[in-house]
Order: C-alpha cells, then sequence, then structure tokens
C-alpha cells in the first residue's frame, strides 16, 4: 500500500473515531439542547450533525460515480434519525477506502455546483483529503456548541485519537 493512501485511510479512520465522540457526548442533550441556536455552523447542534453526514453523503456519492443524493432535513429530525442514517454511509465509505489504490487517488470526478453555479473537476485525492479538513472545521463548531451548552466536550484531536488506537490497538 502506498503511503498516500495509507495515511488518507488513517485520516478517515479519525473522522470516524472524532464523529462517535462528538455523537457520545451530543446524546447526553434534551432535544431542545440540540436545537438552541447559535451563530456558528448550521445554527443548531442537530444542523451541524446533520451537515457532517449530509457531506459525507454527497462526498461518497460523488466518489462512486453517483448523483447527488442530497440532505433533507424534515428527514433528520433529530439525533436519533441522524445516527440510524450513518450505519449505510460508513459501509459505502469503508467499501471505497479498502478498495482505495495509489491509481484512483487521480480519478477525475465531473460534478455540477450549485455554489459555483459551474460544471467543475475535481481529483479523488482532493475529495478526500477535503470530506476530512470539512469534518475537522464542523467539528470545531459542534464543539464550540457543546462547551456553550455545558456539556463534556470530547477530545477529538489527531494526537488524541493515536494515544487511544495504541492503547486499545487498532479495530480493525
Amino acid at each position: 500500500m502506498s503511503e498516500a493512501v495509507r495515511l488518507i485511510r488513517e485520516m478517515h479512520d479519525h473522522r470516524l473515531w472524532s464523529r462517535d465522540a462528538l455523537l457520545a457526548s451530543a446524546r447526553t442533550l434534551s432535544a431542545e439542547a440540540m436545537d438552541t441556536p447559535f451563530e456558528m455552523g448550521q445554527s443548531t447542534l442537530l444542523r451541524t450533525i446533520a451537515h457532517l453526514y449530509g457531506a459525507e453523503a454527497v462526498w461518497i456519492d460523488a466518489l462512486e460515480g453517483h448523483a447527488a443524493t442530497g440532505v433533507d432535513d424534515e428527514s433528520l429530525p433529530d439525533l436519533a434519525s441522524v445516527e440510524a442514517a450513518w450505519p449505510a454511509i460508513d459501509a459505502r465509505w469503508a467499501a471505497y477506502l479498502k478498495a482505495l489504490t495509489e491509481e484512483r487517488l487521480a480519478d477525475r470526478i465531473e460534478r455540477d455546483s450549485k455554489v459555483l453555479g459551474r460544471r467543475y473537476t475535481i481529483l479523488a485525492r482532493d475529495v478526500l483529503v477535503h470530506v476530512c479538513t470539512h469534518h475537522l472545521y464542523t467539528l470545531a463548531q459542534a464543539s464550540n456548541m457543546l462547551r456553550r451548552l455545558g456539556t463534556d466536550v470530547p477530545q477529538t484531536g489527531t494526537a488524541s485519537w493515536a494515544m487511544d488506537l495504541r492503547e486499545s490497538g487498532p479495530s480493525a
């Protein structure tokens, strides 16, 4: 396995680990707390977590060559519904990352962008890195929301992940 593929897989392992830590903290909150408005992220912790899910869904669609399905807020009205939707996306990500090769990193993905107002091309490696950096950015917003709500903020940095991994051993 190439070093680039190994690193990308590790980045995605961290994404899952930190996401699970975020969800564990969010589960301690009431529905009212999850819907508390903030002037950051997607305005509430629930919508911010749903946004993480939606981004993962949109980008795995792109990597697999499917049209973006998008995520409708009404289909994810609470944390339980977001968590119930995630395993199917996780399975697709796991299969994609398991089959990832150095050559596939250069795959060209063509998409239409509502934000850009045009069609664009992006390399698979850029998507794979973007999903993780977007996750970290959004995770920081969610962590700030958790802090403001007065609940435990999980330690989700890569150093914490690496220490946890060494203590518990790899999961796969």
